[in-house]
Parts: structure tokens; sequence; C-alpha cells
């Protein structure tokens, strides 16, 4: 008897040490669990410190950029100035050169109707000697008369395409060189106009620029928070399923050592009645057994 509760004092002792083991073990991991959440809210905060670092530093290059788009365009406003410049220049020069071409046209054109006319000349000529060879001049005075008639008909009209056609050209010509002029002058009048005209369009775009990049921060920033809401959930979430695992855990040793508690009280209340009704137990046998030997004795079996 007392052997045997020495070892159920024993057994409630070592699982109550078990339990004490545990206990210690579960706070030292949740002393570890909270300094690597402060480790990890460091972290958090060193990279925050970091993004707004570089924020800062992306503000200060987009508005470096921006100075150094403005010198660009200004360099740019005076390269098309001297553009301008050159496309006068170039006018002129085509200007004159129209006017070269439009000489040598005149003389081509001289030397062309000296041409025809000599080719005229010895057509008649040749015409006037085949006649001769062919007896065309003892024709009636009618009939060398519509001949002659036709002639000057045909030379007529190829006298009126070739005014015709120089006609043409000069008009061209004519064209050409008032469009130029008013292209000129047009350009010359406006120019305040299309300066202002450029003006508003690098406005325009440094304000596209300046929204488009704006909405691209704000877009990125909108990303890293919703990155880092999500990261702070996922750690929640893990640190708060680790919590319920250990709570877990813990009600389920407290189970079993209130059923290992159950059963050592169940076995030792049991053993204690046993104990406490076996010698009455045995004490109803032996009166039995003596009041049979007493009746067969007495001759009542």
């Amino acid at each position: 008897m007392p052997e045997r509760l020495h070892l159920a004092a024993l057994l409630v002792q070592s699982v109550c040490g078990r339990y004490r083991a545990q206990a210690f073990v579960l706070q030292a991991a949740a002393a570890e669990a909270l300094e690597a959440l402060r480790r990890q809210q460091a972290a958090a905060a060193e990279a925050a410190k970091a993004q707004a670092e570089c924020e800062a530093a992306l503000a200060i290059q987009s508005v470096a950029r921006q100075l150094q788009a403005s010198r660009e365009l200004l360099r740019l406003d005076s390269a098309s100035r001297a553009l301008l410049w050159q496309c006068a220049a170039r006018r002129f020069l085509s200007a004159a050169r129209l006017r070269q071409l439009e000489a040598e046209d005149r003389n081509a054109a001289a030397v062309r109707l000296q041409v025809v006319y000599r080719g005229r000349a010895a057509r008649n000529e040749l015409s006037r000697r085949r006649a001769l060879r062919d007896g065309l001049l003892h024709l009636s005075p009618k009939s060398q008369q519509a001949v002659r008639l036709f002639q000057r008909c045909g030379r007529r009209f190829l006298a009126q395409a070739a005014i015709r056609q120089a006609e043409l050209h000069e008009w061209r010509c004519a064209n050409t060189i008032q469009a130029v002029w008013r292209g000129r002058t047009s350009r010359q009048a406006h120019a305040a106009e299309f300066a202002a005209w450029r003006k508003l369009r690098g406005d325009a775009a440094s304000r596209l620029q300046g929204g488009w990049k704006m909405r691209a921060a704000r877009r990125e920033l909108q990303e890293h928070t919703q990155l880092r809401h999500a990261a702070a959930q996922w750690i929640q979430t893990a640190w708060r399923r680790t919590l319920a695992m250990r709570l877990t855990a813990a009600a389920r040793l407290r189970h079993r050592q209130q059923r290992a508690a159950a059963v050592l009280q169940r076995t030792w209340r049991g053993y204690a009645v046993r104990k406490r009704v076996r010698p009455k137990l045995r004490a109803r046998q032996a009166a039995a057994v003596r009041l049979q030997g007493l009746l067969q004795l007495l001759g009542f079996a």
C-alpha cells in the first residue's frame, strides 16, 4: 500500500513537472515570438524610412529632369529660329533660282521660235522646190490659194499651241512665286501666334508629364501600401494561428492531465473500497461456510 501511494505520488509529480516544463517552453517560445515580432516591426520601420528617402530622391530627380527639359526646350526654340532663318534664305535662293530658270526658259523659247521660224522657212523653200519639181506651180490659182490657206491655218494652229504652252508655263511660274511670297508673309504675320501656340504646347506637355508622373507615383505608393497591409495581415494571421495552436495544445494538455488525474482518483478509490470491503466479504464467506457446516451437522442438508 505505501509503495503504491509512493508510485502514484511520483506519477503525479512527474506529470506536474512535465506540465511545468511545457509551460516554461511555451513561455520561452512566446518571448521569442514577441522578440521576432519587435524585430519585424523595426525592420518594417526601417523599410518605410528607406522608402520615404527613395521617394524624396525620386521627387528631386523629377524636378531636376523638368529643369533639364525646360533648358532643352529653350535650346530647341533657338534652333527652330535658326531653322526659320535658314528656310527664309533657302526660299530667297529658290526664288532667285526660279527667276534665273525663267530667264533661261525665255531664252530657250526665243531660240525655239527661231528654230521654228528657220524650220518653217526651210520647209517653205523645200516645198517650193518640191512644187517646182512636181509641177505644183502649174496648178490653177484657186488650187494654189487653197493649198496656201491650208498651210497658213496649220502654221497658225502650231503657233497658237506654242504660245499657249508658253503662257501656261508663265502662269505656273507666277503661281509658284505668289505661293512662296504669300507663305513667307503669312509666316511673318503669324510668327507671334506661332510662338504663343508653341509655348502653350510646351506648357501642356509639361502638365501632362507632371500629371502622368504623379499618377504613376500614386499608383506605386498605393501598391506599396497594399503590399505592406498584406504583409501585416499575413504576420497577424500567422501570429494568431501560432497563439491558437499553443492555446489548443495547452487545452489538450490540461484535458489529458485532468483525465489522468480522474483515472488515478478512480483507481485509488476502487482500491480503497476493495480494501475496505474485502474483510467484510471474507467474514461473510466464513460465516456462510460455518452456517453450512452447522446445518450439515444438524441434518438439514
